[in-house]
C-alpha cells in the first residue's frame, strides 16, 4: 500500500497521540555525513562540516535494520550533504526495503539523472530541497557557490518530471531578504510552495555567525505567512493549541521522546542540536543506546524559565536544545510575538 503525503502526515499524528505517554523512536533523522559541497555561511555544522568519522556501508545498514525493528516509521536521511556518500544508491535502497516513510534532506545541486531515476524507482515520502538563491548572485553570497543554482533548478525539474514528491524551502536569511518574491516566483513556476524558515541559530560550536544573517522579526514573520496556506497551517496549529486545557498546552520535548538523531559515526542523540550525551548506537546497538538516552529524562526547560511558561511558546522556536548552545531566546520570542501579530491581524486566513 503506497501513502500519499497528507496520509503521512496523518499517521504520524495519530500515532503521536496514541504514543503521547510512552517512548517510543517513532521518527528520527540520520546523518550520513557531515561533508558538503557548499559552504553555508548560516551553516548549524560550522566547523564539522568538513567531515569526520563515517560508518562503511554495512554498519548503516545493520543500523538500519535496527531501527526498523525498534519501531521506527518515519526517517529523514540528512547531512551535511547525504548524496556525497558513495554509497548513498546503496543505502537508499536498504533503507527503502526496510519500508520506512523515507525523506531526502539535500542542497539539489547533486541530482543526476540517475539518483533521481533511483528516488523514482524506491520514491521517497518527500524530497526537501534547500534553496540559497533565486539566482547565482544570492546563491553564491549562501553558499559560495553561485555556479551550483543552474544545477539545484535542473535536479529538482527532473524529480518532478519523475513524479517525486518535492517540498521547497529557503532559511529567511540578510542576503536572500530583496529576493524573497523571486523565491516564490520559481516555486510557482513548478507549481510548489516555497517554505520560508527564520530559525537561524548558533552553530554547534556555538558561533554567533549564522546569527548575524537574521532578518528582523517582523519582516521574517511578514515573509514566512505571506503564502496562505503556510499562514492556513499555522493558524489552525494555533487554534488546536489554544483549544487545549491550560495544563496539557506545556509538554516537554519530543526529542529523545519520540524523535532521535543518528550522526555520521552512528551516535544518538536527541536531535540534530542538543548532541551531548551520545550513545554508540553502532557499538551498543540502537535498543541499548535508545535506553540509555532515555534514562537521562525528557528535555524541558528549568520549571523557572520563562519560557517554561510562556503563552506563545508553540508559535517559537526557542527550544531547549537552543538554550543549550548558550544562545538568549530574545529574538526567538520577537518572532513568536510577530507570528501571533500576523494570525490576528488576518482572522479571515489568508492574505
Amino acid at each position: 500500500m503506497t501513502l500519499c503525503r497528507e496520509e503521512h502526515a496523518w499517521l504520524g499524528r495519530h500515532l503521536t497521540r496514541k504514543l503521547a505517554g510512552v517512548r517510543f523512536p517513532l521518527s528520527g533523522t540520520f546523518e550520513l555525513t557531515h561533508r558538503c559541497n557548499f559552504g553555508c555561511a548560516h551553516c548549524y555544522l560550522g566547523g564539522r562540516r568538513a567531515g569526520g568519522p563515517e560508518l562503511p556501508t554495512g554498519a548503516v545498514r545493520a543500523l538500519l535494520a535496527q531501527l526498523a525493528e525498534a519501531g521506527c516509521l518515519s526517517l529523514a536521511l540528512t547531512g551535511g550533504e547525504p548524496l556525497l556518500r558513495e554509497d548513498f544508491a546503496e543505502v537508499w535502497t536498504a533503507a527503502h526495503r526496510l519500508g520506512f516513510m523515507l525523506s531526502l534532506f539535500t542542497n539539489g545541486s547533486l541530482l543526476d539523472a540517475g539518483t533521481v531515476a533511483l528516488l523514482a524507482d524506491h520514491p521517497p515520502r518527500v524530497v526537501e530541497v534547500s534553496l540559497y538563491g533565486a539566482d547565482p548572485e544570492s546563491q553564491a553570497a549562501v553558499s559560495g557557490d553561485g555556479g551550483a543554482f543552474r544545477e539545484v533548478l535542473a535536479g529538482i525539474d527532473r524529480l518532478l518530471a519523475r513524479g517525486v514528491q518535492v517540498v521547497l524551502k529557503a532559511v529567511l536569511l540578510a542576503p536572500l531578504a530583496g529576493k524573497l518574491d523571486a523565491l516564490r516566483a520559481l516555486g510557482r513556476a513548478r507549481g510548489l510552495e516555497v517554505r520560508l524558515d527564520p530559525g537561524v541559530n548558533r552553530t554547534l560550536d556555538r558561533d554567533d555567525g549564522p546569527t548575524r544573517l537574521r532578518i528582523a522579526a517582523a519582516e521574517a514573520a511578514d515573509a514566512e505567512l505571506a503564502d496562505p496556506g503556510r499562514c492556513a497551517k499555522v493558524r489552525a496549529y494555533d487554534q488546536a493549541w489554544q483549544a487545549q486545557p491550560v495544563a496539557a498546552r506545556i509538554a516537554p520535548c519530543a526529542a529523545g521522546f519520540h524523535a532521535f538523531n543518528l550522526g555520521p559515526a552512528g551516535q544518538l542523540m536527541a536531535c540534530m542540536l542538543h548532541r551531548v550525551p551520545a550513545f554508540d548506537a553502532a557499538g551498543l546497538g540502537f535498543a541499548a543506546a535508545w535506553r540509555g538516552l532515555g534514562a537521562l529524562g525528557r528535555l524541558a526547560f528549568a520549571p523557572s524559565s520563562i519560557c517554561a511558561t510562556c503563552s506563545l511558546g508553540h508559535l517559537c522556536g526557542y527550544c531547549p536544545a537552543v538554550e543549550a548552545l548558550g544562545e538568549e531566546p530574545e529574538y526567538h520570542c520577537e518572532v513568536a510575538r510577530q507570528r501571533k501579530r500576523v494570525l490576528e491581524s488576518d482572522p479571515a486566513g489568508g492574505k
